[in-house]
């Protein structure tokens, strides 16, 4: 199945695959177009097949920079505008938010660690556990906060149109 979208009122059709575009047309007349992001296995599983490859870059750069100066506040505000910036499914926003969380809290958490390595505030024997230990737990908040906050955006987005 595919899934096919109205371009005046963006209401969506699933349609055979076999089934002829053409041949159709939404209840308000409009045109419609297939919506190539999608692949529908059946009526309740909507499996995401592409990323939106700019946005995502963009997004883990904002994210990084945001995250390191503001911390999870600048995370939270990023990824809102990642996922709202992809489209209206929720599921892609938060997939979209987790790998801007993920990988731009990546690059800040290590800004800060080599900023921590390049003026030590005190010399403490067990720093390197600390560093790569708060590392690890700062990605994993960030990028499940930045899954959160993408579908969040998503959704928010959906509910203005």
């Amino acid at each position: 199945m595919v899934i096919a979208k109205c371009r005046e009122c963006e209401k969506e059709y699933q349609l055979n695959s076999s089934d002829n575009l053409g041949d159709f047309q939404c209840e308000c007349g409009g045109e419609l177009d297939y919506v190539d992001d999608f692949e529908v296995k059946n009526e309740n599983s909507i499996k995401m097949k592409r990323i939106h490859w700019n946005t995502l870059i963009l997004g883990i750069i904002v994210t990084a920079f945001l995250g390191f100066l503001l911390g999870l506040i600048g995370i939270i505000i990023a990824t809102l505008c990642v996922g709202y910036s992809v489209d209206k499914n929720y599921k892609n926003g938060a997939v979209h938010g987790a790998l801007a969380g993920f990988i731009g809290g990546f690059i800040a958490v290590n800004i800060g660690n080599v900023i921590n390595i390049i003026l030590p505030s005190n010399t403490n024997t067990e720093f390197g556990l600390l560093l790569i230990t708060g590392t690890l737990i700062g990605i994993t908040i960030y990028g499940f906060t930045g899954a959160i906050c993408g579908a969040i955006g998503a959704f928010i987005k959906q509910k203005r149109s």
